[in-house]
C-alpha cells in the first residue's frame, strides 16, 4: 500500500477568531491490492539496431540485422522443409516477400525491425505502438487466458502479466508468415505455422536499457521451444548478423515518425509486370 502526504485545509471558530489551519491527511493510492508493475514505458530501440557506446548516434538502424542462422534447430523429421521459404520458379511477391506488396510485417518479424516501438502501460494493459506501418499491439496484463475460436491473424492473440522484474506476453493465433527477412537473403525467409506460440519477456535491465527474448515454438516444425536474445541463445552462430543478447534502449529524446508502406509504393507494379513476362 503506497500512501502519500496531502495537505487539507480547514476553519476553526473561535471567540472573535478565525483561523485557517492545515491537518495532514494520508490518502491512500488505488493500488492497495495491486502488485509493483515494471515501468518500461516509453520510445525504445529494437534489437534491429545496432547499439554503440557514444554520444552521437548511439543506436543505427541495420536492416536485416535479426536473421536466424543457427546450426542446431531442434527440427522434428519434416519440419526443416517448413521452416525454410522456398522461393517461386517464377517470381511471385506474394509467396517470396510480401512486404513489397505493403502486407504487414506480422508478429513477431514487426518486433525485430529496425524502427523504433514506443511503449504505453495504462492500467491493466501494455500497449506497443510500431513506427514501420503504424501497427499498435494492445495487450492485457491481467494474466488471462487467451479467449478460444478467433481466426489466424498477422498479430495473433496476446495476452500477458508481469513476475517481478520482467513483462511476459504470450501470443498464439498466427497465420503462416515470416519470422525473419525474405528476399534473396540466404539466411533469411524463415517461416512459422498456425500452431506457432510465442513468449516474449521485457526486463528493465538499467536506467535506459531493457532486455528482449523471445521464445519460439511450433510443434510443427520443432521438438522442443527455443530461445532467442539470450547470450547463449546462438541464434546467429556465424557472427555476421545481429548480437546474441537482445538489447533495447531507452530514447525520452525520440519521437515516432509517420511511415506507411502504401505511400507511393512503385514495387507491386514492377513485380506484377516483371511476373508476367
Amino acid at each position: 500500500m503506497t500512501e502519500r502526504f496531502v495537505p487539507k485545509c480547514g476553519f476553526l471558530m473561535l471567540p472573535g477568531v478565525l483561523l485557517l489551519v492545515f491537518a495532514p491527511v494520508f490518502a491512500q493510492t488505488p493500488q492497495a491490492n495491486q502488485r509493483a508493475v515494471p515501468d518500461i514505458s516509453g520510445v525504445w530501440s529494437t534489437p534491429g539496431f545496432q547499439h554503440f557506446d557514444r554520444e552521437k548516434i548511439p543506436d543505427s538502424p541495420v536492416i536485416g540485422l535479426t536473421r536466424f542462422n543457427r546450426k542446431d534447430y531442434p527440427f522434428r523429421p519434416g519440419g526443416e522443409s517448413l521452416w525454410k521459404r522456398e522461393f517461386s520458379t517464377k517470381p511471385n511477391p506474394r509467396t517470396d516477400d510480401p512486404q513489397l506488396l505493403c502486407l504487414p510485417w506480422g508478429f513477431p518479424h514487426q518486433s525485430l525491425l529496425s524502427n523504433v516501438q514506443h511503449f504505453f502501460q495504462p492500467e491493466g494493459y501494455l500497449v506497443i505502438f510500431y513506427e514501420d506501418m503504424h501497427y499498435t499491439r494492445v495487450i492485457p496484463m491481467d494474466g488471462r487466458e487467451h479467449v478460444k475460436g478467433l481466426p489466424p491473424n498477422y498479430y495473433g492473440h496476446a495476452v500477458g502479466r508481469y513476475e517481478g522484474d520482467t513483462a511476459i506476453v504470450d501470443t498464439i493465433g498466427l497465420k503462416p508468415w515470416g519470422l525473419d527477412d525474405g528476399g534473396s537473403v540466404p539466411d533469411g525467409n524463415h517461416m512459422f505455422t498456425s500452431a506457432a506460440h510465442f513468449i516474449e519477456r521485457f526486463r528493465r535491465t538499467g536506467p535506459s536499457t531493457m532486455s528482449y527474448e523471445l521464445t519460439i515454438d511450433d510443434p510443427n516444425i520443432f521438438t522442443k521451444p527455443w530461445v532467442c536474445g539470450t547470450k547463449d541463445s546462438h541464434c546467429f552462430v556465424d557472427g555476421n548478423r545481429g548480437p546474441e543478447e537482445w538489447i533495447m534502449r531507452l530514447h525520452p529524446e525520440w519521437e515516432i515518425i509517420e511511415q506507411y508502406c502504401e505511400e507511393n509504393n512503385k514495387d507491386p507494379g514492377l513485380l506484377e509486370s516483371s511476373h508476367t513476362k
